[in-house]
Order: C-alpha cells, then sequence, then structure tokens
C-alpha cells in the first residue's frame, strides 16, 4: 500500500491519469490517491458498469466516477465472474502506457496484465519485495526474466509514460491489476478432468461444484492457458 501510495502521488503530481481495477488493497489505494489529488482515475469492472464490486468499494468506484471513468465491456447487469476478473485485464493493459505490478503471487492476475502489456510493447515495472514473501515471488520472477524493470525511485514509471506518450493525448499509467491468487474452483475443476473430453455437467457432478461456478473455472483456466475446449467437452492443454 505505501509504494502504491509513492507511485500514485507522483503520477497524479505529474497529471498522469491512473487505471486499476477497483479492486480491495492495492487497486483501492490507486483510485484514492487519484480521488484526493483531483487527477483522472479509470477503474476496469469485471461486470457491467452497474454492478460495482467489491461492494465494500461501492462509494470509491462512484468517486472515481466523479473524477474520471468506470468502465467495462459487459453490458449493463452483468454480474462479476471469476474468469471476467482476467479477461478484463487486457483492457487495462491497452488503456495503460505502462503498467506497474505492486505485489503478486506467483500465480496472479496482476501478472496476466503484465504478459498483455507486454505483448502490446508497453513498459512493465515492478516492485522488489522481501525474498521469501510469496506476494513477491510474482514481481521477482517478472524482474528476473527481464520482462518487467525494477522500480528504484516512484518516479520510474512516469519518467518512462512521459518519454512515449503521445504529445497530442494524456499520458496514461496503471497502478496494478487485480492480484489475485490460484482460485480453488480452478483446482477442483482441474482435477475432475480425464484424458478423453468431459462436458461441463460431468465436470460439476465429479468436482462438487455447481455448473456455473464450474463454466467460471474452466473459463479461467482457459485464459491461464491450462484446459482447452472441444467440440466433445473440456480436457487439459
Amino acid at each position: 500500500a505505501e509504494a502504491t501510495a509513492e507511485i500514485a502521488s507522483v503520477a497524479a503530481d505529474d497529471g498522469v491519469e491512473i487505471v486499476s481495477g477497483g479492486a480491495y488493497g492495492i487497486d483501492a489505494v490507486a483510485h484514492r490517491v487519484a480521488v484526493a489529488a483531483g487527477t483522472p482515475t479509470t477503474a476496469v469492472l469485471a461486470g457491467g458498469v452497474d454492478q460495482f464490486y467489491p461492494a465494500g468499494n461501492h462509494d470509491l468506484l462512484r468517486n472515481v466516477l466523479g473524477r474520471g471513468r468506470v468502465l467495462s465491456e459487459s453490458p449493463p447487469g452483468t454480474r462479476p465472474t471469476r474468469w471476467r476478473f482476467l479477461h478484463r485485464n487486457r483492457l487495462i493493459a491497452a488503456l495503460s502506457g505502462a503498467t506497474v505490478v505492486v505485489e503478486a503471487a506467483a500465480r496472479s492476475g496482476a501478472l496476466n496484465t503484465a504478459h498483455h502489456a507486454l505483448h502490446l510493447g508497453r513498459p512493465v515495472f515492478a516492485v522488489p519485495g522481501p525474498f521469501a514473501s510469496a506476494a513477491s515471488v510474482g514481481c521477482h520472477r517478472l524482474i528476473a526474466d527481464g520482462n518487467a524493470q525494477i522500480v528504484v525511485q516512484p518516479r520510474d514509471p512516469v519518467a518512462a509514460v512521459s518519454a512515449v506518450a503521445d504529445h497530442d493525448a494524456p499520458p496514461v499509467a496503471e497502478v496494478l491489476a487485480l492480484g489475485t491468487r490460484s482460485d480453488p474452483h480452478v483446482t477442483r475443476a482441474l482435477d475432475a478432468l480425464d484424458r478423453r473430453p468431459l462436458p461441463v455437467e460431468e465436470i460439476a457432478r465429479r468436482s462438487g461444484l455447481s455448473v456455473d461456478d464450474t463454466a467460471d473455472a474452466l473459463a479461467l483456466a482457459q485464459l491461464e492457458g491450462l484446459v482447452v475446449a472441444l467440440a466433445e467437452g473440456w480436457c487439459r492443454r
């Protein structure tokens, strides 16, 4: 939270827009700093724009709406689901001049955003943390693999955005996407898969999940490249 606040404060002072996901924790800190500084900020939702989520951030998202934008590719009335959280990360990456991963576990939605940004040729930054912290493994791996620049000073991401920003458009920087850990429903759905393709209903029966939860888990696993959907059903990739 402290690192996010410092990076977001520098961005806000420079008039750089903050794009994030409206979630608890790092996302919320980034949005609050922007709102307090009077700088535009954008929240990309996993459901419809009338489905503020999480409920505890309803007032914050109203403030974001008053200062900037609340966006979604889903139509109004669409409820947030697990796979939509990952799916919307490509929008966060595309809207941002640079992506900053402040904290990320080994399997995290924030890493998903970072990889989308890399495919788009956008700068990616990662904040280092304690070497024994599970919440910093993803950041360290991005840096070690050469996929992210290390944040040495809070101004580093802003400087990168300013260097590549289109002079005809305001620079945009993202201060972290959703930092989810491995979803237990995905684990259960994967454990239920067989060597042969199985329909969703059979996977739901084997996993003990509802059909809707199973469909969400499989879609999330597909986004992570763990399963493939065939005409006959779902199987591991």
